[in-house]
Order: C-alpha cells, then structure tokens, then sequence
C-alpha cells in the first residue's frame, strides 16, 4: 500500500550484498530519487589520493579542487567510468542529501564509506537508517569472481595472477580494504543506533530472496517507505540505472556489465544460493569470509524477518 508520507532511507551494505537487486526493486516507488554508493565511492577517491597523490584527500571541496579533479582521474580508471570531482567529497555529499526535496530518498552506499572517526560526522540527517547484510561464505567468493574480472579488464593484474583461480583479491584494495567491509558495517551500525538511529534495520539477504514479499513490505513498513506489488519484479534497464545518481558518467562506461551483469539478467529477486563448500574456495576467500563471520552473526541477531506463527518480528 503506497504512503503519502515523505520518506528519507539510507541502506548500508557490502559489496556482493543484493543490494543492485534491492535497489532496483526501490525504484518502482513512484516519486523515489535514487543515490547509488556516495560516499563509498568518496572512500574510494580517499584511498586513490595516498597511494597515486602520496596525500590525505580533505573532506572539504571547495579550496581543493586541483587535488579533487587529479583524484578523480585516478577513481576513474580504477572504476573504469568517468567520475566527476565534486561528487567525491563528503562535505559536498552531505550538504546535496539534505538539501534534496524529492518525496522519497533512496540512498543505498557501502559501510565502509564511514570508515573512521573522521566520516561518521558526515552522516546526513533527516534519514532514516538500515542495514543489508549477507553471509561472508556467499558474499566473498561472487566478490573474487568479480574483482578478478574487472582488475583483468582494466589491466590491473599483478604478474603472478594468471588466471581467476591464482587471483588474490587481498592484494587489491583499490576499491576498499575487503578484510574490514564486515567490521566496518557493524562499527557502523553499533554507532547508529546508539547515537543517531535506535530503531536502525538489519535485513538480511538470504531472508529477502526466499520471502521477498513478505519481508521487503516489513522492511518497508519498518523504515517507512511505500510498499506496493510492483516492487516485487522488474524490467532492468541500463538507462534507468543509468539515471540514477551514481556521480559519474555513464556514457560509454565498460565496467556495468561487470559489476551487475546478473542484475541485468534478472526480472525478480531470485531464490538464495547455498553456500560452496570450502574444497571449492580459494584461499583468500576463505580467510575473508572466517574473518567476517563473527560480525555477520552478531548483526544478523538482531535482523527483521517474518515468523509465519507470530507475523513480523524482530531477532
């Protein structure tokens, strides 16, 4: 049942979290402005600036532009499209969130864009907060599937790494340090609903995909967006993700179809995948996905889910 009441929702994820799928079932809310990975990507930008630039990237735009436009560069290639500077700042994305005017927010970014003490001060207000999260032994290894292709497509393997099974996405941390993305989120979350959010939502993905209308209309209920049965299946379309604020271009950009190719794929949210067995892992994946597990159980915990006795609840 669609609301008439204004809405404003950020979902922190992970990388490989279901959260395009997510996303693209949130854009069937009419009215809804979309804002994919700002300050995730501003994280990004932070890393490029030490290790191309030798420097700390400021928060702060205005007074650095030189440095803002030579980091964007860098972001660009790394991400294979083209970024524009003024998006990668922080202070200049939480002055854009809360200055927008739309009905409905839909901000979907990575957790570890707050990384550090020094982020959380960016955190827009006026919204309201939630958290998809996704077990480590599935979200780790469609994460080194999907590393080693875009780091071979932008020429970026190291000597040694010769084919997908050699390939050891610990030595990439181009676009975020993998060992910390589950850390992060949980530092992110404990912050945000002690001090800014209480009532904070964790969804978890297996949860999604085996009951998408059930708990995607909880979900909703619980954060304050419209629900409505459109959400539930999709047409993907390349030029309405494009639309959607990415802050960069979109024209001509290689490496959509690398990082969402099954989304584009999809029509609906699809079944849940079983966990591989560790015989079928490599190494890296699994001493990532044993390094996040205690963090995935702790906030999975807490998660929304829909109990077919008692109706919705939480863990």
């Amino acid at each position: 049942m669609m609301s008439e009441e204004p809405s404003r929702v950020i979902l922190w994820t992970i990388p490989r979290g279901s959260s395009t799928a997510f996303s693209l079932s949130i854009s069937r809310i009419p009215d809804v402005e979309m804002w994919m990975e700002p300050y995730g990507f501003a994280h990004i930008a932070e890393l490029n600036a030490k290790v191309e630039e030798g420097v700390a990237l400021p928060k702060e735009y205005d007074g650095n532009e030189k440095l803002y436009e030579k980091v964007a560069g860098h972001v660009s290639t790394a991400m294979g499209r083209r970024f524009f500077p003024e998006t990668l700042s922080y202070s200049k994305i939480k002055k854009t969130l809360e200055g927008i005017t739309a009905k409905h927010v839909f901000v979907k970014d990575m957790a570890y864009g707050m990384f550090g003490k020094d982020a959380i001060q960016y955190i827009p207000s006026g919204f309201r907060h939630s958290f998809l999260i996704r077990n480590p032994d599935l979200v780790f290894p469609g994460l080194h599937k999907m590393y080693y292709n875009h780091f071979k497509a932008i020429n970026r393997l190291l000597p040694e790494e010769k084919d997908e099974a050699s390939f050891d996405v610990r030595n990439h941390n181009e676009l975020g340090s993998h060992a910390n993305y589950f850390k992060t989120m949980r530092d992110l979350w404990s912050y945000i609903r002690k001090g800014i959010d209480p009532k904070a939502v964790i969804l978890d993905s297996t949860d999604l995909l085996a009951d998408p209308r059930r708990v995607l209309s909880r979900w909703c209920e619980a954060v304050g967006l419209p629900f409505d049965e459109s959400m539930l299946s999709w047409n993907p379309d390349v030029k309405e993700m494009g639309s959607w604020n990415w802050g960069s271009d979109w024209a001509g950009q290689a490496s959509f179809d690398i990082f969402h190719a099954s989304v584009l794929r999809s029509t609906c949210f699809t079944p849940p995948k079983a966990p591989q067995t560790r015989n079928q892992l490599t190494d890296d994946v699994i001493e990532l996905a044993e390094a996040a597990m205690p963090f995935y159980e702790e906030m999975y915990r807490h998660r929304i889910h829909v109990d077919e006795k008692h109706g919705p609840n939480e863990g």
